[in-house]
């Protein structure tokens, strides 16, 4: 829960309803891949897959979080070839995330180095 809590570090996250949600996803067919060491969980990642007209199936990069201690030591970048050879057994055409502009420069520098382009804005509503 703590290293989800990192990536939503500037909101208050209820344990219970994380695990809810996690548990619903993985009955779903979401796909998660952890990176541990001693037991304790220092990477996620996750991936779900929907149809789009234009591009036609679409992996979606949900969850991606590395700890802090453990950042800048090739994890994300093995998190990231993993979960790519995921979408692709899916076969998926076009792999996305969407990440906040309150996200590190340095993690948009990182997608865009790993060969994401940025193409589009994202626009919500509270409803």
């Amino acid at each position: 829960f703590w290293l989800i809590q990192q990536l939503y570090y500037d909101e208050v996250l209820n344990k219970n309803n994380v695990r809810k949600i996690f548990l619903s996803q993985l009955k779903s067919g979401k796909i998660f891949l952890v990176a541990k060491i001693n037991n304790q969980f220092i990477g996620l990642i996750t991936l779900s897959t929907h149809l789009d007209i234009q591009n036609g199936k679409v992996g979606q990069i949900d969850e991606f979080i590395v700890d802090k201690k453990f950042r800048r030591k090739g994890l994300g970048k093995k998190l990231l070839i993993e979960i790519t050879k995921e979408a692709k057994k899916l076969r998926c055409n076009e792999l996305h995330l969407y990440s906040s502009f309150r996200r590190s420069k340095s993690a948009h520098k990182f997608y865009l180095k790993n060969k994401f382009n940025k193409t589009a804005f994202l626009f919500w509503k509270e409803i």
